[in-house]
């Protein structure tokens, strides 16, 4: 949660490796995760599907092997999706790869821990990347088996971007931190608002399909001209309907549009407030409340999702 969930700013790909695996594997067990609900989630009304098939005669074989068929393949597809843990591994990957970014703009930046009178910044930098993964021990897991080659936590960019005048900091923080991040979730909301209303107009028009045959098939049993293909439609539309509601939930448009659009307009808003970056005292405390804002967000997410 598909197009890809993070991506880095296109102005600044110098994080370290760790982040860059994590990130790519997040994306990538986000893409199992809901393709193994899609999957879950179509079984019922394709299983419905088949059977009206068998009804109408233009499958030759009894309805009960295709039962069992689609009862067996739901069952492993459960099973699959629940052993691999899809979700719980996307979650710690994502979760790692924020506290990274986040950690390597407070260090390029010189927030606390990493002030300009640090005089070991790599050395704290290094610590509290490994605090990190001591909160998620298995994402080296996932991250080693995509690729072998560690790399410094520290990359010589960080340390260049660190070390240059106040001003160059402080236009690389605009251009490569906040205003992608206000846009990732602008253009995040508008996709997730216009998902919404889609799935939404689907939705009715399955379910007043549903009703509509419910409504056809009890006249004609009152007129005794009843036929087994009628009940199966019933059925299949509503198994469709029943599976897409299951897609919505899973996908939480609606909530997560609110979401990122509130947060897109809160970063918008403090680029407009943002103060000199010669005024030290108030350009650190504008800093500071923009990672917190980011912060918050992916909390909210995390509680949400």
């Amino acid at each position: 949660m598909t197009e890809p969930e993070r991506s880095a700013p296109v102005s600044f790909d110098a994080y370290p490796g760790l982040f860059q695996g994590a990130d790519v594997a997040a994306v990538s067990l986000r893409s199992r995760h809901y393709g193994g609900e899609a999957l879950l989630l179509v079984l019922n009304p394709v299983s419905a599907g088949l059977a009206l098939l068998v009804t109408l005669g233009a499958v030759r074989l009894p309805g009960a092997v295709f039962t069992a068929i689609s009862t067996m393949l739901m069952v492993l597809a459960l099973w699959v999706t629940r052993a691999a843990h899809w979700q719980h591994k996307w979650y710690e990957c994502r979760s790692v790869a924020e506290d990274l970014k986040r950690l390597t703009w407070r260090y390029l930046m010189q927030l606390e821990p990493f002030t300009a009178d640090e005089k070991a910044p790599d050395a704290a930098f290094v610590s509290a990347a490994n605090g990190i993964l001591h909160r998620y021990p298995g994402v080296l897991t996932i991250v080693g088996r995509r690729d072998h080659t560690p790399s410094p936590p520290v990359t010589p960019e960080m340390r260049r971007v660190r070390q240059s005048s106040v001003e160059e900091r402080a236009e690389l923080f605009l251009t490569s931190r906040l205003r992608p991040e206000v846009a990732w979730y602008a253009a995040k909301a508008r996709r997730l608002g216009t998902a919404d209303r889609r799935w939404f107009a689907a939705l009715i028009f399955v379910q007043v399909a549903a009703v509509a045959s419910a409504l056809i098939l009890a006249f004609r049993v009152l007129r005794g001209t009843w036929s087994p293909a009628e009940d199966g439609w019933v059925v299949m539309l509503t198994a469709v309907g029943t599976s897409m509601i299951g897609w919505q939930r899973s996908k939480r448009f609606s909530d997560l549009e609110s979401s990122y659009a509130a947060t897109a307009h809160a970063l918008a808003g403090m680029e407009s407030a943002r103060p000199q970056p010669s005024e030290s005292g108030p350009y650190v405390k504008w800093l500071e409340r923009v990672e917190a804002t980011l912060a918050q967000e992916h909390e909210a997410w995390r509680h949400m999702t």
